[in-house]
């Protein structure tokens, strides 16, 4: 049980990024209108890095960034600005470093992912559950989809999370679109993915 306790510190709030991610008032934009014009990944990268939380990366210079600092967990979130006038819902992802126990290990860490995200998202269903690399260091990779927890609105999303851990921090890049736009900005989000280090 105290084990669960734990891990719940940096699941939860992971989860809590995901579901809450996406305001209502732009889930009612997408009722509205759910057209999805054509998209071409056309961004120019630029390098960030954050001593404090000892990563480094590349992502598309227009894309707006947000910072927030905890103790304990802090993410960074990067937001597309619209690409045609069809597309209502900018995609966008969010970097997040916690810290950890000793004991944590990324088998672990997923299992609980995915209990807590059948328990809190709707209709969740886990598509892929891998291990990869992240800047060398092994990762799991989850990709799961699941619909809005808007009763009207029904709409399905596609998340990818990639997990890391390295000297007790657990390191989450993750992924939110509609399914139906999910594809459109794959590219991009895996040449951040692939540009990702851990510099401490």
């Amino acid at each position: 049980m105290r084990i669960v306790s734990s891990l719940a510190i940096f699941v939860i709030p992971l989860m809590l990024s995901i579901v809450l991610f996406f305001p209502s008032n732009m889930l009612s934009a997408v009722k509205a209108n759910t057209s999805i014009g054509s998209y071409q990944n056309t961004s120019n990268f630029v390098s960030y890095q954050d001593a404090t939380l000892g990563i480094k990366f590349q992502y598309p210079e227009d894309w707006k960034k947000i910072v927030h600092y905890s103790a304990n967990n802090s993410r960074i979130e990067f937001i597309s600005p619209l690409q045609s006038q069809f597309e209502i819902f900018p995609p966008s992802f969010v970097v997040s470093v916690s810290n950890t126990t000793d004991n944590l290990t990324l088998d672990r860490l997923s299992k609980t992912v995915i209990e807590k995200g059948r328990q809190s998202m709707m209709d969740f269903n886990l598509l892929q559950s891998n291990i990869t690399e992240v800047g060398g260091i092994p990762a799991q990779k989850l990709i799961y989809t699941f619909i809005s927890s808007d009763p009207s609105l029904q709409l399905h999303f596609q998340t990818m999370d990639i997990l890391t851990i390295k000297t007790n921090r657990l390191y989450t890049i993750s992924y939110t679109e509609s399914r139906a736009q999910y594809t459109n900005y794959l590219s991009t989000i895996e040449h951040i993915v692939h540009s990702f280090e851990i510099t401490k």
